[in-house]
């Protein structure tokens, strides 16, 4: 049965909607997009995860990179059920052409259907983007909503320090809480991830459900 929302968390629906809805309009076109060299990171990307060597990534080998695969159907381009390295860097170059560098982000985490409260939320870069895309990371309310940040701000001017939001990638998703130890799949052995683009959560707020 699914949850009722009390007035408090359809409030914060609300500010999460309009914040979704508006994208980032308040992050000045001046904000440096990430600078990703797209050839670069995907022959990274194919060194990490072709471990069959055959120049495609499957499913079953991108569970190693659960960011990928939560986007796999926008980075197969041709829809064969198969990853190749110029799809990747296609999707990356899609990124870049929006031209935005920051993206609000909100979502909510639910364990065993009821929100999750003080989690710790983080987006780690997969391994081919490290070298280009900053780490996020939130604690969620007592809604179990999060909004999530750079951790470290250094990719942003000292004008900018007061802007939030997370950079265009796939991230691996990472969830802990001090109020008890969750299972590894969610956090030391994730199995979740995400891809994080203008065009992929325009008009929803995607929720994590954890359950044991």
């Amino acid at each position: 049965m699914e949850q009722s929302l009390d007035a408090r968390t359809m409030a914060w629906v609300a500010i999460a909607c309009l914040a979704l809805l508006g994208g980032c309009s308040d992050v000045p076109p001046d904000v440096d997009l990430p600078p990703i060299d797209a050839d670069r990171a995907s022959r990274i990307a194919m060194d990490h995860y072709d471990t069959d060597h055959n120049g495609v990534l499957s499913r079953q080998e991108l569970n190693a990179a659960p960011g990928i695969l939560a986007g796999f159907s926008r980075f197969d381009a041709d829809g064969d059920g198969e990853i190749r390295q110029e799809e990747i860097a296609g999707r990356i170059r899609a990124w870049q052409a929006t031209g935005q560098s920051l993206i609000t982000y909100t979502s909510f985490v639910e364990w065993n259907r009821r929100p999750l409260h003080a989690a710790q939320v983080k987006f780690i870069p997969e391994a081919f983007l490290a070298d280009y895309v900053a780490p996020a990371s939130g604690t969620t309310n007592e809604s179990g909503m999060v909004m999530l940040d750079l951790i470290d701000k250094s990719p942003l001017r000292e004008d900018q320090q007061d802007l939030t939001g997370v950079q265009p990638g796939v991230y691996r998703v990472e969830i802990t809480s001090d109020k008890f130890t969750l299972p590894a799949k969610y956090n030391s052995n994730t199995t979740l991830g995400i891809e994080l683009a203008p065009d992929v959560y325009a008009r929803q707020i995607p929720t994590f459900r954890l359950t044991e």
